[in-house]
């Protein structure tokens, strides 16, 4: 049986464009649901089952953190996954700090390359 994935985005163009890239990637979801922002997220969550939600931070009604934060008091979705990801140009660790929240979740470094010392 293949998986489930709730795509959560106000943006119905951006829901689009991951769900292609999902497709593209050659991930077999079985289904993939959608939902505009955290609160429909929600009432998506009340009927299916998913093995996944990839969020959004900033959206209208709910965020992605008060999604987080709501979904986590709920025991039959508090254990899915959710990687979350701005699709604007917000710099997430900034979005968790005016909420007062550690960012250590999903914390990605820049990678950047060495310098070597080695003559060219």
């Amino acid at each position: 049986m293949g998986k489930k994935v709730l795509i959560v985005d106000d943006s119905s163009t951006m829901r689009k464009i991951v769900t292609r890239s999902l497709r593209q990637a050659g991930l077999d979801f079985e289904k993939i649901v959608e939902a505009g922002d955290g609160q429909e997220a929600l009432q998506v969550l009340e009927n299916e089952q998913v093995d996944i939600i990839l969020s959004d931070i900033n959206m209208p009604n709910m965020d992605g953190i008060e999604f987080l934060r709501q979904k986590s008091t709920n025991s039959e979705i508090a254990g899915i996954p959710v990687p979350l990801h701005p699709t604007r140009s917000t710099k997430p660790w900034a979005v968790f700090s005016k909420r007062g929240l550690p960012w250590t979740l999903q914390q990605r470094l820049p990678v950047r390359p060495r310098k070597s010392s080695a003559p060219c």
